[in-house]
């Protein structure tokens, strides 16, 4: 008893030491990023959502008192990457959480190994789908774990029915000492929707209490935005309520796209300044829907918008191709996508700017053809601080570094770019017609003013896939590195995209990705996820930190909460692509749970 007494005086003095350190050292830069997201959502801060789209636009540290800095602080999404990046854990320590520190302790002293990893079955076939991502709401923004209220949405690609959810959500994600009652993960809700989701949900933000996606009917996509309540496992059918929002959760409105078209590629990107949604189709037609959540406490039923041209046709070939995800500049009001390639077709695979800011869409387009093989099929990743976006091509004709005779490339433009334009590009391997996603900035370029640092991305989609480093200074890119070749011999195998997650907490910079077969890299091989540490600029011949398997390779990846090595909240979220033995549901596509350091 005493020598517990005395660690416990120990850990006192340390708690007091800390307290006035994190008072004088860290305080101010929290309370202004609490600060931001209030003011930029117009609302008390709830939480803090974590979708495709925050992989899509993140920010370069802007020019301090520059109009970068004053652009981007107007966009809830840059309050978001500084809450889940730039706080230490100190950021979240109280009272109550040396009372748990306490307990963790105590738990800790019987049990000195901690299983950190779940995986629930989505159903046979089930997955949230190649190059799309699940979505997670946390419920504080300050990094502090909630068993009840943080909880993770995954699309399940299945159509839906009385025996299999289209979209199901998990809560109780954390494993012991974090969330001691109740299966880990709960399943929070489960519903029928009606059709079939294969692209990424978004939640609202800054309360999480809504979702949208899109989903096929027969053939048609609709624009769903659900208001859900916590039903637990059992699956609740839902159908179109006209009267949403003012509705009982749990309720839906569906909305047809203008024109019943389909959407095969496009998830939608939600807006919260206008709370408008955008989202391509499979007719190369970009729709606008607002509004959509109500974000200022108003009650209209969501629709689509067909003024101020919309919606407007992007794809210009004589067959309109399918547009890929947009992503969205709430500053300049600009919405970015790319469109698809028909073998043949000079006049597709493009990059597309529509402006807004004047209440009437207008469109430039790049230089035509760009993107041979499937075209743009993927969204482009956007730094609006840096007022460049990127554009990944696996087949690019564009000229420039990328030679007329295709490679796989990477193309840089400029917000602003002029009509005809091709960018600049840096080649990424031997060409395909098959996908490679834009890639992620690290820490040291989200962390520079210039901005400068390195782009990541997985390439070479005719050779064996490839984890490739894109070094950038003051926004010019230069001659990519190849860092790791991640399978065997030339095989047909695919990366997911990559993601990127500062741990304040270790000081880390990890990168997550996947490939689809034949994996060659540390701790796993055959179709695996591996993490690497890029907290240093990765240099030739750099191997993966940890593998783990995932049949067929992994969905989208996306990140929670800073912690250490031993933390149970640093973890990582994605479904696998093919089935496997799951550790809850038996054998399906999986949702999936690891740590962040090893991938447990």
């Amino acid at each position: 008893m005493k020598r517990w007494v005395a660690v416990m005086l120990g850990v006192g003095v340390a708690w007091a030491s800390a307290k006035a350190v994190y008072a004088q050292d860290t305080r101010t830069s929290l309370d202004d990023a609490i600060r931001g997201y209030e003011q930029s959502s117009h609302a008390s801060a709830n939480g803090v959502v974590e979708d495709w789209s925050t992989h899509r636009v993140v920010f370069s540290d802007p020019p301090q008192g520059s109009a970068a800095e004053s652009k981007v602080q107007r966009d809830s999404r840059y309050w978001m990457q500084k809450l889940s990046t730039h706080m230490t854990a100190a950021s979240s320590v109280d009272e109550a959480a040396l009372s748990n520190l306490v307990q963790k302790f105590r738990r800790r002293r019987r049990s000195k190994k901690i299983a950190r990893d779940w995986s629930v079955s989505l159903g046979s076939g089930g997955s949230t789908g190649a190059g799309d991502f699940p979505a997670k709401f946390s419920f504080t923004t300050n990094g502090t774990p909630n068993c009840t209220s943080d909880f993770v949405v995954f699309n399940t690609g299945l159509a839906g029915s009385g025996t299999h959810a289209s979209i199901v959500a998990f809560n109780n994600l954390y494993k012991s000492p974090t969330c001691t009652t109740g299966t880990v993960p709960s399943t929070y809700w489960a519903y029928n929707t009606g059709g079939t989701i294969v692209t990424s949900p978004v939640l609202s933000y800054p309360a999480g209490d809504q979702v949208a996606f899109v989903q096929s009917v027969s053939g048609v996509a609709n624009l769903v935005v659900l208001k859900w309540k916590a039903t637990g496992s059992t699956i609740t059918t839902l159908t179109s309520n006209s009267s949403y929002p003012n509705c009982t959760a749990p309720c839906m409105i569906q909305i047809p796209f203008n024109g019943n078209r389909a959407d095969t590629l496009s998830s939608p990107f939600w807006d919260q300044a206008s709370d408008s949604i955008f989202v391509g189709d499979a007719g190369g037609v970009l729709h606008k829907f607002s509004p959509v959540f109500n974000p200022g406490g108003t009650t209209t039923t969501p629709v689509e918008v067909t003024t101020g041209g919309f919606p407007i046709t992007v794809s210009q070939s004589t067959t309109k191709q399918a547009l890929a995800s947009p992503v969205y500049d709430s500053g300049t009001k600009q919405i970015f996508v790319g469109d698809g390639h028909a073998a043949g077709a000079s006049n597709d695979g493009e990059v597309h700017a529509i402006a807004t800011a004047g209440g009437t869409a207008t469109l430039t387009n790049s230089q035509a053809t760009i993107c041979h093989g499937i075209g743009y099929a993927d969204p482009p990743l956007l730094d609006p601080s840096a007022s460049r976006v990127y554009f990944a091509c696996g087949n690019d004709q564009g000229g420039g570094n990328c030679s007329a005779a295709g490679v796989g490339c990477i193309r840089q433009f400029a917000e602003n770019f002029a009509s005809g334009s091709a960018g600049t590009g840096e080649p990424l391997g031997t060409s395909a017609d098959a996908h490679i996603f834009p890639g992620a900035f690290d820490n040291i370029y989200l962390s520079a003013v210039g901005p400068t640092g390195n782009l990541y991305v997985c390439g070479n989609p005719g050779g064996a896939p490839t984890l490739y480093r894109v070094p950038l200074s003051n926004n010019v890119m230069g001659t990519p590195v190849t860092v790791a070749t991640l399978t065997g011999a030339t095989t047909s195998a695919t990366c997911s995209p990559v993601t990127e997650f500062y741990n304040t907490t270790t000081s880390t910079d990890w990168l997550f990705l996947s490939v689809s077969a034949s994996g060659n890299r540390t701790g796993c091989t055959g179709a695996c996820v591996y993490s690497f540490n890029a907290t240093s600029a990765l240099s030739a011949g750099t191997n993966a930190n940890a593998g783990m398997s995932s049949a067929g390779g992994s969905s989208g990846i996306i990140v929670d909460n800073s912690g250490g090595s031993s933390s149970t909240v640093a973890n990582v979220y994605y479904s696998t692509l093919s089935n496997q033995a799951c550790g809850t549901g038996g054998t399906g596509g999986c949702a999936v749970q690891a740590t962040q350091s090893g991938l447990l």
